[in-house]
């Protein structure tokens, strides 16, 4: 029998795209399905809402406008894994200050009481611990002295180093590394030999009455930064000398006590300062204030005194970035006339006007215009006394006194940074000039410009007092002032062709006849100094003009004029080698420039170029404050392509490498 059956009809709908599943949709769907978050935000937990795990937002926390948070870190699994973390962190926090904990136990009560004042001035108390830890040896009395003798020894030198330092200051709580007698011996040498130029921008009674009443928190110019940063750098520039009980290596350089704590505790006391200083720059974790652009400016002239010159640089930066922040200048003249506010308007004029100053004798050496223009307020006022000895031309001591037979070395020309203020303007518009000029060098445009500033350097040169000149009186102040005039000079001249006619005060020369002139006139101003002062108190000012000055004559060494004063100038340098072995770089700089300028080297002057080689030194990032002069022999020398030559002209340690390269001495 036959069964008939009703047809079936499709499903009402239904549609081909509904009912059927495409490969890529079905991939999508098995996507979505295995897209499985496993922390969510703090904010989706709370709300019990689906969190798409974005990092370093979610979804949910952009589209409602609310802050994203993750308890669990990236690359974390679980909130286990993070808890872990936590846990780990925790436990090491805790074993850290149970061993500060030990350490404060193990010290002598000073000592202990030296690391809690830290703790009370520092946030992290951790990284009090770590300064304690990696400076152990650093406290004569603390855990880490090796014998009872030792300590003995190191308590003879610093009794001895306090005795004869002219300003007695505390060494705590501003520095860790030593006692007060050590400190107190490079703090007098800071003000004795550098402040009245390259570091005026320190004021000095405000420095020591601060240091003096021990209160980190409440100083505004001294700090354990600033301390521990002129510590380091005095050490470097004073040559040791040896006292009859002890004995040391030559072949080190530090500052005379120092020198002989390091040779009892084998430590580098010019490094430990500097480490310290480092120490306490990081801890203040980018924090703006006037003092420590005080310090980061001193490191800037440690870290060039000791050849590393692009960590000078990132100091340079840093200060001048810092002050920009500070906005210095509106502060002062937010300022009124009471005597705490004038103390105030006192301080940031003097900062300004000698940070001004000391990025301008930097520039000249990176032949490259200040970074620092001249600041737009008025520059530090004398004090009464200081303008009376100015009008009767007479020399101060350190106290402010004036200079007698019982007054410490060297005596102070006052007010003599005012003269090397107007200086700085002058260089500030011609390195400006130099480099922006708009017509070509050596044109009849250029040279009647550059006899015009010419002219006003010489004639405002007639005009400073009597006392600032060496023809009249002979200090390291008015030393380096001779030498500044010089190097002004110099920088007008230098960029026009040594037989170019230039009038000047005394009718006229040729640019080569002038540039030796200057030369000779720096040399003969450092020699008048070394008469009078042995090298052992030398700092930058002091080698810088010898040095500068052979440079200048290197070209011309085909001229028997500059044999005597080139000979003369190395000689300078050659004696100051064992404070600063980095003159050794300077003279090798010197012998093969001489060489690249096809030149020779005068007889009388060969034996200060015997003996430099130093095995495996690097030669490469030699401070570039040991500046090349700009000739096109040099570049051409230097350059290894066309886009070079502006890295390369102001690179000692590159022309050395060359030379180094052709085995020529």
């Amino acid at each position: 029998m036959d069964r008939q059956f009703r047809p079936l009809a499709p499903a009402t709908g239904a549609t081909p795209t509904a009912t059927s599943t495409s490969p890529a949709n079905s991939s999508r769907q098995s996507n979505r399905r295995r897209s499985i978050v496993k922390v969510a935000c703090r904010t989706c937990q709370q709300k019990k809402a689906k969190c798409s795990g974005d990092r370093p937002s979610c979804t949910s926390c952009v589209e409602t406008g609310i802050s994203c948070h993750y308890d669990v870190e990236v690359g974390e699994s679980s909130r286990y894994s993070s808890l872990k973390r936590k846990y780990g962190k925790l436990e090491l926090e805790v074993e850290q200050f149970q061993e500060l904990y030990r350490t404060l136990r193990e010290q002598t009560e000073r000592d202990a009481s030296d690391i809690l004042k830290r703790i009370r001035t520092t946030p992290d108390a951790i990284k009090v611990l770590h300064m304690v830890k990696q400076a152990n040896y650093l406290l004569p009395n603390s855990v880490g002295a090796e014998t009872n003798e030792q300590t003995q020894r190191l308590e003879t030198v610093e009794r001895d180093a306090l005795r004869s330092s002219h300003l007695k200051v505390p060494a705590h709580p501003w520095t860790m590394v030593t006692e007060d007698g050590l400190v107190s011996s490079l703090i007098s040498d800071f003000f004795c030999w550098d402040h009245n130029l390259l570091y005026s921008f320190v004021d000095k009674e405000t420095f020591l009455k601060e240091m003096r009443e021990g209160d980190p928190q409440n100083a505004i110019v001294c700090s354990p930064l600033l301390v521990n940063a002129i510590c380091a750098e005095r050490s470097v520039c004073l040559l040791a000398y040896a006292l009859n009980c002890f004995t040391h290596s030559p072949s080190q350089f530090s500052s005379p006590h120092s020198k002989l704590a390091e040779c009892i505790t084998g430590k580098d006391t010019r490094e430990a300062f500097f480490d310290e200083a480092k120490k306490l720059l990081d801890m203040e974790d980018g924090s703006e204030c006037l003092s420590t652009v005080l310090g980061l400016a001193v490191l800037l002239v440690y870290a060039m005194y000791t050849g590393r010159d692009r960590l000078g640089s990132v100091y340079r930066y840093m200060a001048f970035d810092m002050l920009k922040r500070l906005k210095l200048e509106e502060r002062f003249r937010s300022l009124g006339d009471t005597e705490a506010e004038m103390v105030g308007r006192r301080i940031i004029s003097k900062a300004l006007w000698g940070l001004h100053l000391l990025d301008t004798m930097i520039s000249y050496g990176f032949l490259q215009p200040p970074i620092l223009p001249p600041p737009g307020i008025p520059r530090p006022p004398l004090s009464k006394f200081e303008t009376s000895s100015l009008e009767a031309g007479d020399h101060i001591d350190l106290f402010g006194h004036k200079f007698g037979k019982e007054s410490p070395q060297p005596p102070q020309t006052p007010g003599i940074a005012d003269s090397a203020y107007d200086l700085c303007a002058s260089q500030f518009k011609i390195m400006k000039f130099n480099e922006t000029r708009d017509y070509d060098s050596g044109s009849d445009e250029d040279i009647s410009k550059r006899n015009e500033l010419y002219r006003k350097l010489m004639e405002w040169k007639g005009t400073i007092p009597k006392m600032y000149k060496i023809t009249e009186h002979v200090t390291p102040h008015t030393v380096a002032l001779h030498s500044q005039i010089n190097e002004v000079a110099v920088s007008i001249l230098r960029p026009l062709p040594s037989n170019t006619w230039f009038e000047d005060l005394d009718g006229g020369s040729t640019i080569k006849d002038l540039c030796i002139i200057h030369a000779i006139s720096s040399i003969e101003g450092a020699e008048k100094c070394i008469k009078i002062w042995s090298p052992e108190h030398y700092a930058c000012a002091f080698f810088s003009a010898p040095y500068n000055a052979a440079l200048h004559l290197t070209p011309w060494l085909n001229d028997e004029r500059t044999h005597g004063p080139f000979t003369q100038a190395c000689n300078m340098l050659s004696v100051n080698l064992p404070t600063f072995p980095v003159i050794g770089t300077m003279l090798r700089g010197i012998y093969a420039l001489v060489w690249t300028l096809k030149q020779n080297v005068p007889d009388s002057s060969r034996p200060y170029f015997q003996n430099l080689d130093a095995p495996g030194e690097t030669v490469k990032d030699v401070p570039l404050s040991l500046f090349l002069p700009q000739f096109q022999e040099v570049r051409g020398r230097l350059a290894g392509g066309p886009n070079n030559n502006n890295e390369l002209s102001g690179q000692l340690g590159n022309l050395i490498s060359r030379w180094n390269a052709l085995t020529i001495l």
